[in-house]
């Protein structure tokens, strides 16, 4: 069975791509920003910029690039975005505290 590395398996979100998450949960691709020279940019990570959506609908939201995690869904290999990796796992009852501390 092969497993594709390019997109997330639950919502399809393409692997390094740049945007940002709707309110809703909804990825959207950043928008290029014009430069002073009339080139073409894109934004840089953790800034507000212009994204949209497959329907053309645009937000301004803070700029992520998608990592996609390996993970097992339903007793097979998968790719996961960090939001639907999170989503799966408090579906399966894991809750990670990565900034909990522990009395030695």
């Amino acid at each position: 069975m092969s497993v594709d590395k390019t997109r997330c398996a639950v919502c399809g979100v393409r692997n390094h791509a740049l945007g940002g998450r709707a309110s809703n949960g909804e990825f959207m691709l950043a928008l290029p920003v014009n430069k002073d020279r009339g080139g073409v940019a894109w934004p840089r990570l953790g800034i507000d910029a212009w994204c949209a959506n497959a329907d053309g609908e645009v937000q301004r939201l803070s700029i992520v690039r998608i990592a996609l995690t390996r993970t097992i869904l339903n007793q097979a290999p998968a790719f996961l975005c960090q939001h639907c990796l999170r989503n799966h796992q408090a579906s399966q009852g894991i809750f990670l505290d990565l900034f909990a501390v522990r009395a030695a």
